[in-house]
């Protein structure tokens, strides 16, 4: 992670599937120390997502509109053409900069 860095990233807590061979481990972990790796994962790909991000600051970029922040209708959710997540860019920004456009 420390040398990828990635812009977005989605994890998930490990569970035995029936019916595969990791499932009959004995030594499966417990919940618990599950639950700890995932919380530095995610506060780790949350770091290094918001770090990336930085570098976007100030900047003027085109950006491909692809949903509205269902929680917030005046968000909307993209991507530039990096293809860089363009997270919670207000709809009144979005429009105005695509007005703007000759």
């Amino acid at each position: 992670m420390e040398e990828v860095q990635f812009d977005q990233l989605n994890t998930a807590a490990y569970s035995p599937r029936p019916h595969t061979p990791a499932a009959l481990w004995d030594n499966q972990v417990d919940d618990k120390t599950k639950k700890a790796r995932l919380a530095i994962v995610n506060k780790l790909a949350g770091e290094h997502a918001n770090a990336r991000r930085q570098r976007y600051l100030g900047r003027l970029e085109e950006v491909l509109v692809e949903q509205r922040n269902v929680k917030d209708p005046r968000q909307v959710k993209g991507h530039n053409l990096a293809p860089a997540p363009a997270l919670a860019l207000t709809l009144a920004l979005a429009l105005a900069l695509a007005l703007a456009q000759p």
